[in-house]
């Protein structure tokens, strides 16, 4: 898994896109495909973060009144919440890194949908549907994890095996 901040480095990348997508290029989807992968080193994939949320929300940097809109987010919130929602947007997170091929608007929802610590199950439900397609094969590390919401995601219709 990568770095605390490089997460949340992203989060507030997908945050930036919010309104800007007329900015959007396709070196902002490498470099998610790339901070997914293990193949760079985090330090230089945060300094990309940084140069390409400047291209997307320049003012945002030298904002003396900052709204928090496109903040990074801080990862640490997600491990000190409890509930269900948490438990949904930490398999939305795994699911990410697990996944070969994602949609680009699909990798910018699941990434803004981890730092949306206000969303319930109703909106992370489809997002995990979407980026699963109704099957999550679940790592023994977050076994912890799914085994609290296993019931809610059989209700709706998920298939979760465990790797042998």
């Amino acid at each position: 898994m990568r770095s605390k901040e490089l997460i949340g480095k992203l989060i507030g990348l997908a945050r930036a896109t919010e309104g800007n997508e007329h900015l959007i290029r396709e070196s902002l989807f490498t470099l998610i495909r790339a901070s997914l992968s293990q193949d760079i080193d985090d330090k230089e994939l945060i300094k990309l973060c940084d140069e390409e949320k400047k291209y997307l929300v320049p003012d945002c940097f030298s904002c003396m009144c900052p709204c928090g809109r496109t903040s990074d987010y801080d990862i640490e919130e997600l491990e000190e919440e409890s509930g269900v929602g948490r438990d949904l947007r930490v398999i939305i997170l795994n699911e990410l890194f697990n996944q070969k091929s994602v949609d680009n608007n699909l990798l910018l929802k699941a990434l803004y949908a981890v730092g949306a610590n206000y969303w319930e199950k109703e909106e992370l439900i489809p997002i995990l549907r979407e980026l699963t397609n109704g099957q999550i094969i679940v790592k023994q590390t977050i076994y912890q994890e799914i085994r609290r919401i296993n019931s809610i995601l059989e209700k709706e219709d998920f298939i979760i095996s465990f790797p042998s």
